[in-house]
């Protein structure tokens, strides 16, 4: 009876591994299609954006106007949001960076909002943080140094990626974390899963070869990515960087901290310029 025990105990556990295997990248992004708010809601003058993707899947999205400070009236941030939620979500973290002047790019990964139903996998999201860039060049005229990447938590990997690809003004992570591999195996210590997730979104990797400056902020209050993983960031940047501590939850900080978060910006982006 033991020898069967400890057999059914093994074929649970690899039956568990191999599910995990087939199914997480399906369980790592949660897309919404609520639009609970518009940008004009908030007061902010916008415009609607669409675009297609290399694979030929439509993404929606608002371009944000930002106020008439001249020190930063033309350069644009493109906005990588984090793994759950929809634009609406995230309108009071653009307003501070509106009104400080910057333009903003607000866009939805496929799944979200009115993009087709989509599952957003790693290499679809990516895709979409392409065309978002693509957009912003060649359809709003902006060149592409006046354009800053600002990534949030899952976001940051999307935004370092496209980085590589276009080499931005400026790059800009909060609450970011090496890789989803790092996440999971924090979290579940009896399962391989460093191993096991094919889905990487590889913050780390990507940064190893970025050559824009790159600002890496944290709060102190994270609950859910820990502080070190800032320092496991920067240390992955070649070239300029910066690391910033704020407080408030996870990824929040324009929301609890936004005094201090853009007046780190603005002095950061004013050395890279």
């Amino acid at each position: 009876m033991i020898i069967y025990l400890f057999i059914i105990l093994g074929m649970v556990y690899l039956m568990t591994c191999l599910f995990y295997l087939l199914l997480h990248r399906y369980f790592i992004i949660f897309p919404s299609r609520k639009l609970i708010k518009i940008p004009s809601d908030y007061e902010l003058k916008y415009e609607e954006a669409s675009f297609y993707t290399k694979d030929n899947t439509l993404i929606y999205g608002w371009f944000i106007k930002g106020g008439s400070i001249k020190n930063w009236k033309g350069f644009t941030i493109i906005f990588f949001q984090g793994n759950k939620g929809t634009m609406s979500d995230f309108l009071l973290q653009v307003k501070p960076l509106a009104e400080a002047g910057f333009n903003v790019l607000l866009f939805g990964y496929r799944g979200s909002g009115k993009s087709p139903r989509k599952w957003p996998v790693e290499r679809g999201v990516y895709a979409d943080s392409e065309a978002a860039c693509e957009f912003l060049i060649k359809e709003k005229g902006v060149p592409l140094n006046k354009i800053i990447f600002l990534g949030q938590s899952l976001g940051c990997a999307m935004a370092s990626y496209a980085a590589i690809k276009l080499n931005p003004l400026a790059l800009i992570l909060e609450g970011g974390f090496p890789s989803i591999a790092d996440v999971a195996a924090r979290a579940v210590k009896w399962l391989p899963l460093r191993v096991l997730t094919r889905s990487r979104f590889d913050t780390k990797r990507y940064l190893a070869e970025i050559n824009c400056p790159v600002m890496i902020i944290h709060s102190r209050d994270d609950r859910a990515i820990p502080l070190s993983d800032a320092d496991i960031l920067l240390g992955a940047v070649k070239g300029k960087k910066k690391k910033v501590v704020i407080s408030g939850p996870h990824a929040k900080g324009l929301e609890h901290d936004s005094a201090l978060y853009l007046n780190e910006l603005e002095h950061f982006l004013k050395t890279a310029i």
